[in-house]
C-alpha cells in the first residue's frame, strides 16, 4: 500500500491508501500482484530447466493466505478480487490446481443460518470472506479451511473438540451441497499438554481424511502446523511438533496416513525427477532467498505472529480481533461475551 500511495494512487474518496484492506481495491496493487503471479508461474527452475507452470512436482498454487477485509459484511470486495486474480492465474497455468488459503468463515448475508450456527463467534461474518461464494469461483479447484481453536476460542478442551468436529464436517457438507469441490483442512494445530494435542489431532484427522471422514466424498486432505527437526530451539507459537521427541503424536499422524493408503486413497511419495547434468543457461541473475531472522526465544509465551498482529491496519472501535473470538455458537459451555475490542494473544 505504501508503494501505491507513493505512486500517487488514492482511494475513491481521495483519502490516502493506509489500510491493508485497500490492497484488494487498489488498481496498482492489483496490477503488481498479477505481475508477481506471472513471474512465479513462468519462472524456469534453474535446477531442472522446467518452468513452474509445467512442473509435475508442484501440486497446486495458493493465491493468498487468510485474506481479510475488515468490516465488509457484504463479502463483495474479496469476491471480486478472487474472481479476477484466479482467472488471470488460470490463463497462465491451467495444468495445476488453484485455491485460496481461506479460514472458512461464513458470510451473514449469503448463508446467515450457517454463519450464526458455525462461525466461531461475533464478528467472523464481517471479515470479508464468504466460504460458500468464494469457492464457487470456477477457476478455484478445491476449497481450503483452517482451524485454530486455541486462538479463536475461550473455552475448555471438550468444547474445542466439539467445535472442531462441527467446523470440519460442516465445511465438507457445505462443499457437497454448494460448489461440489474437495476440501483440504489446510492449517490446524493444538497447544500442549501432549495428551490433549494427540486427542485433537486424532479427531481432526479422522474428520478430514477418508475413509474415516463422515463426508469422505469431499474430504480432500489435511495438513497440521507445524513439524520441526528434533531439538529445534524455536517454538514461538506453541504449535511445534518434533516427531522423534513426540512419538505419540507422530503415531497419530502415521495411523491416519496408513488408513488412507490402505483404502487406496493415498500413495507414498514418488521418486523426484533427476536433475539434468548441467543447469540451463541463466539470462538474468535470480534473486536469492536472502537471510531470514530466527523466531523469538523459545522460552517466551506462545503467541501467534500473524501479519496483522502488529503494525498497520484498521483499528476502528469494535473491530473483530484477528485470532480471538469471544463465544462459540451452539455450545452450552461457551463463555459469555466480554464486550467488543477483546484482543488476541500476542496482539
Amino acid at each position: 500500500m505504501k508503494w501505491a500511495h507513493a505512486a500517487g494512487e488514492r482511494a475513491p474518496d481521495g483519502a490516502p491508501l493506509r489500510h491493508r484492506e485497500d490492497f484488494f481495491t487498489s488498481r496498482l496493487c492489483r496490477d503488481w500482484f498479477k505481475a508477481f503471479v506471472e513471474k512465479m508461474l513462468t519462472r524456469v527452475n534453474t535446477a531442472t530447466g522446467v518452468p513452474y507452470r509445467d512442473d509435475p512436482t508442484i501440486f497446486a498454487w495458493e493465491l493468498i493466505n487468510e485474506p481479510r477485509v475488515q468490516g465488509d459484511a457484504s463479502g463483495d470486495v474479496l469476491q471480486a478480487w478472487i474472481e479476477d486474480v484466479a482467472a488471470y492465474a488460470k490463463s497462465l497455468d491451467d495444468a495445476h490446481l488453484l485455491t485460496v488459503g481461506f479460514e472458512g468463515f461464513y458470510n451473514g448475508n449469503t448463508d446467515p443460518a450457517r454463519a450464526a450456527r458455525e462461525n466461531p463467534g461475533g464478528g467472523a461474518e464481517r471479515l470479508g470472506g464468504d466460504y460458500t461464494r468464494n469457492f464457487f469461483v470456477p477457476a478455484l479447484d478445491f476449497a481450503c479451511v483452517h482451524l485454530w481453536v486455541d486462538l479463536w476460542l475461550s473455552c475448555d478442551e471438550a468444547c474445542k473438540l466439539a467445535f472442531a468436529d462441527r467446523w470440519i464436517v460442516g465445511h465438507l457438507n457445505a462443499s457437497r451441497a454448494a460448489f461440489d469441490k474437495p476440501v483440504i483442512l489446510e492449517e490446524f494445530g493444538k497447544w500442549k499438554p501432549q495428551r490433549v494435542r494427540n486427542d485433537f489431532f486424532r479427531r481432526a484427522l479422522e474428520a478430514s481424511l477418508p475413509p474415516t471422514s463422515p463426508v469422505a466424498s469431499h474430504a480432500g486432505g489435511s495438513m497440521f502446523w507445524h513439524i520441526d527437526p528434533t531439538a529445534y530451539p524455536y517454538n514461538e507459537d506453541g504449535f511445534s511438533v518434533q516427531a522423534r521427541g513426540e512419538p505419540a503424536t507422530a503415531q497419530v499422524v502415521r495411523g491416519a496416513v496408513q488408513r488412507a493408503r490402505a483404502a487406496g486413497l493415498a500413495k507414498p511419495p514418488s521418486k523426484p525427477p533427476s536433475r539434468p547434468s548441467k543447469p540451463p543457461p541463466i539470462a538474468t541473475t535470480p534473486a536469492g532467498d536472502g537471510d531470514s531472522e530466527p523466531p523469538g526465544d523459545s522460552e517466551s509465551s506462545p503467541a501467534y505472529r500473524s501479519p496483522s498482529s502488529h503494525g498497520s491496519g484498521t483499528s476502528a472501535p469494535g473491530e473483530m480481533p484477528r485470532y480471538r473470538f469471544e463465544s462459540i455458537p451452539g455450545t452450552a459451555d461457551a463463555p459469555s461475551r466480554r464486550g467488543e475490542g477483546h484482543r488476541e494473544r500476542g496482539g
